[in-house]
């Protein structure tokens, strides 16, 4: 059954809610992970975007590592680094929470590209006016249009190197 639904005006859709997304993606990213394929992580945070958190005030530089934070420190690094980086608040709810998830496995650029490519307008990576016009324009499911660029995005990855098929398995469970 697809319960996914088509998004035609703003008047329509709720905007977007950032608690609701992060409930929606946080259950699937669990606490440490030294072995994530790409640094350690906690709650889904890297250890780059842990110290570029860090850096830009986010956190306390009184915490050690990735390792020591808490999901409410993840979460606020979710709600800057990721959230607010996509607009999540201007987006429908659907979307926002959809958009908000690849954003926070494959990198906010990484998402938007994505989202553009399935509006079809030009892929700069930046939601501005004309990809905002777009979602409120598209006649089709964009959420479900959307998740199927996320899922051939990470078959390519398994596709390149077998070895992350498994990555693409859990991703794709979202």
């Amino acid at each position: 059954m697809n319960n996914k639904r088509t998004i035609k005006s703003r008047k329509e859709e709720k905007n977007g809610d950032f608690n609701l997304a992060w409930q929606f993606t946080s259950p699937a990213e669990g606490g440490y992970n030294p072995h994530d394929p790409v640094l350690p992580s906690n709650f889904g945070i890297t250890t780059q975007t842990f110290l570029a958190a860090q850096k830009d005030g986010l956190i306390s530089s009184s915490i050690a590592s990735v390792k020591d934070i808490m999901e409410e420190q993840a979460q606020t690094i979710a709600e800057n680094m990721y959230w607010d980086k996509i607009d999540g608040d201007e987006l429908p709810q659907n979307l926002s929470v959809a958009l908000f998830d690849i954003a926070y496995n494959s990198g906010v650029k990484k998402a938007v590209e994505m989202l553009q490519e399935v509006l079809g307008v030009t892929v700069d990576g930046i939601i501005g006016p004309i990809t905002l016009e777009a979602i409120y324009n598209y006649s089709g499911d964009l959420v479900g249009d959307l998740i199927d660029a996320r899922d051939a995005f990470y078959q390519s990855l398994a596709d390149t190197n077998p070895m992350d098929l498994w990555i693409w398995w859990i991703w794709g469970q979202a």
